[in-house]
């Protein structure tokens, strides 16, 4: 810390080192403690003796054990900067012991401008120490304790519990009273008995507080003056608790009376019935009030029987629950659902007429079978899966498709029957019926016995009526014979359209289906702007070899002359046979007159190949006539007549050749 070479007792008096020296020859301990470092910084023979410790260090050690706490200390060190000489009774460490002390502590300020505080003690006599101990008790105790003058309720002494809880230090003792008459009542108390203990709502720095109050007659142990000796402790929570209590206690009769189901809460051998009990027997409370009457009115036949019971069940100590039958007070028999549960020092009674309940579920329970047995006589698969998939519920169809029937508390999956791939797709539909209300798919079932059936499958999203999904309801019904018989029908029908639309002896497009496709071709064109070409052809020598052989070999050679053509074409192209002999190819997206020349020549030459048949071969050769849209003809009959003109012209030219349609003159 330094030298001190000067410091100044608050609030002014002049120190030197002499008074230091000083301090060694008065029989009393001295301490210096600096404020900052709560250490003791110098300290005279006297407390070096007592505290048996040499280096400051040491003399700080068995010091501070007797400092206050680091709150009030900090209080002690402003009222001794304001120049305040305060009294203490610190414990310390002494070298045999702790040891008492009476101190008086004062502020010094160094000459660096921190302040120090002097600390002059002397050990308590016994007495003293009793007293010390007492107000040390009295300092921290929790509960507020004070002091009054009677009967003007002056405050005379307040440990600190008591003056932090008071929102003004000089109010006396009546005035702490928020209600007038409650200060009354104590005042009259102590004015009869000497004592009162109770409870009183006070005015607190924390605002109106219940407090519990022991208050005794007394004197001033200074002046011998009449007082009143009070301990105060804030039971504000318990009061409100209890309040609460109070008022739960209040709602809770209230709930129980108002109950919609009978209630009655039984001691030792009374009842008591709430208004819900009292509707369903017939009875007033006041008729029922013992637990014979209850039985010999409740069951008249058998009472002694079911009183018997009841007892059982009662030393047992098991709550009970069952449906009985019991006799209104009108004669009348109902169903009544009846609970009872033992409670610390008696028996509570639930009592619900089931009556309607049970005839609801008797004839729920007729419908249920008269629809079970309309689901079990049904042809079609018909089941119930919950939301995890499980099967609750199937028909007689359905355990024949799954090949047994499963045992009542087994849980059966689709996994169960089917493969893993078949399950997840299962599964997948499943979720779609729960989403979009209704699906329908069609799908292979497999039996057991290896039938492999097509089954149509609509399933429908099952909710209740909150409309939370339960499941899914599935129906399959076996569509294979159906499924046969439409695509029988289907192939009936195609065939048919083809007989019409084709030839049926060589299968090219007739005359009709060329005439649907040439329109839709000049169609396109309209729009594309490219050319069709058409090309007519008629067999040379068909007509001698039909004559000479037989329509037979002129089938073959027709046969022939179509293979040929088809082989010869785009499959884009058409080619149909529109006559005998007669053949049309239809050529789309004709871009130059050079292909249509080249394609007509490959045709000539293609058709011109000898002819095998069965006793001979046969060459008949071809013309071609060509007509172009939409240069010669603006229709499909206009193209194809030009056509049959530039074919007329092929052949005047001496057959075996091609000739486009030339406008005519």
């Amino acid at each position: 810390m330094g030298a001190m070479a000067q410091a100044t007792m608050l609030p002014g008096r002049v120190w030197s080192l002499a008074d230091l020296a000083a301090l060694n020859l008065i029989a009393d301990a001295a301490w210096i403690v600096d404020s900052r470092s709560v250490g003791v910084w110098w300290a005279n023979d006297a407390a070096r003796a007592l505290t048996g410790a040499g280096t400051a260090d040491e003399q700080s050690f068995r010091l501070l054990a007797g400092l206050p706490d680091p709150a009030s200390l900090d209080a002690l060190l402003r009222r001794l900067a304001d120049g305040e000489r305060v009294t203490e009774r610190w414990t310390v460490a002494g070298g045999g012991g702790p040891v008492a002390l009476s101190c008086l502590c004062s502020g010094i300020r160094i000459d660096d401008g921190r302040m120090a505080m002097l600390v002059v003690a002397r050990e308590a006599d016994a007495a003293a120490v009793e007293c010390l101990r007492g107000m040390e008790l009295l300092q921290h105790a929790m509960v507020g304790m004070a002091l009054y003058s009677w009967p003007d309720g002056h405050a005379l002494m307040r440990n600190p519990a008591a003056r932090d809880c008071c929102a003004d230090p000089d109010v006396g003792f009546q005035d702490r009273f928020v209600d007038a008459d409650d200060a009354a009542a104590v005042m009259t108390a102590l004015a009869t008995t000497d004592a009162y203990h109770g409870l009183a709502r006070i005015r607190t720095n924390q605002g109106e507080r219940w407090h519990g109050m022991d208050a005794q007659r007394t004197r001033d142990p200074v002046t011998g003056q009449p007082a009143i000796a009070v301990n105060e402790r804030d039971v504000t929570d318990y009061v409100l608790a209890k309040e609460a209590l109070h008022q739960s206690e209040q709602r809770l009769a209230r709930m129980v009376e108002h109950l919609p189901v009978g209630a009655a809460y039984v001691e030792g051998e009374r009842i008591f019935l709430n208004q819900s009990a009292e509707r369903i027997t017939g009875y007033h409370r006041t008729e029922l009030p013992t637990l014979d009457a209850w039985f010999k009115a409740a069951y008249a036949d058998h009472h002694d029987e079911m009183r018997r019971r009841y007892d059982v069940a009662r030393q047992a100590g098991a709550p009970v629950l069952s449906e009985l039958q019991i006799r209104c007070k009108s004669g009348a028999l109902r169903w009544i659902r009846f609970s009872a549960y033992l409670t610390p020092g008696g028996e509570v009674w639930l009592l619900e007429d089931v009556t309607e309940h049970r005839a609801t579920l008797e004839a729920l329970h007729q419908e249920r079978a008269v629809l079970q047995s309309l689901i079990e006589s049904m042809p079609d698969i018909v089941f119930f899966k919950d939301r995890d998939g499980v099967y609750l519920n199937y028909n007689r169809a359905a355990s024949d498709y799954v090949g047994r029937v499963p045992k009542p508390d087994e849980r059966v999956r689709d996994i169960d029957l089917v493969d893993a791939e078949t399950a997840a797709r299962r599964r997948q539909v499943d979720a779609l019926a729960i989403e979009q209300g209704v699906v329908r798919n069609e799908e292979w079932f497999v039996y057991r016995d290896g039938r492999q059936r097509l089954m149509e499958t609509v399933k429908t999203a099952c909710r209740d009526r909150d409309g939370q999904v339960l499941g899914v309801v599935g129906i399959s019904r076996d569509i294979t014979d159906r499924r046969a018989m439409e695509e029988m029908l289907r192939r009936s029908e195609a065939e048919k359209d083809h007989m019409a639309n084709h030839d049926p002896l060589t299968g090219l497009p007739n005359r009709r289906l060329f005439f649907s496709r040439a329109s839709a071709a000049l169609a396109r064109s309209r729009q594309t702007g490219q050319q069709v070409a058409l090309l007519f052809i008629d067999l040379d020598g068909f007509k001698p070899v039909n004559d000479r052989l037989g329509h037979d070999s002129g089938d073959q050679v027709l046969r022939v002359t179509a293979e040929r053509l088809t082989h010869s074409l785009r499959a884009s192209d058409t080619v149909a046979r529109v006559g005998g002999d007669e053949f049309v190819v239809l050529l789309e997206g004709v871009t130059a007159l050079a292909d249509v020349d080249r394609l007509a020549a490959k045709l000539v030459e293609a058709l011109s190949v000898d002819i095998p048949l069965d006793s001979e071969t046969v060459s008949v050769g071809t013309s071609i006539g060509v007509a172009l849209y939409p240069h010669d003809a603006s229709d499909p009959g206009s193209l194809l007549k030009a056509a049959d003109n530039a074919l007329y012209q092929a052949k005047r030219l001496g057959r075996g050749q091609h000739v486009f349609c030339q406008p005519q003159e």
